[in-house]
């Protein structure tokens, strides 16, 4: 993985992290999916 991917990745990871915090905050179970996704999709390994 390179490093424009690693943080391409981190990147993602930390904005799923934001969402999911912000749906539990507020109730809302689309943004805490949404984010929780998100983080999945940033630590799988690329093709």
């Amino acid at each position: 993985m390179s490093t424009e991917n690693r943080i391409e990745a981190t990147a993602k990871n930390i904005e799923g992290k934001v969402q999911a915090a912000v749906g539990e905050l507020t109730g809302d179970a689309q943004d805490q999916v949404e984010g929780k996704t998100k983080q999945a999709e940033a630590t799988a390994e690329p093709d």
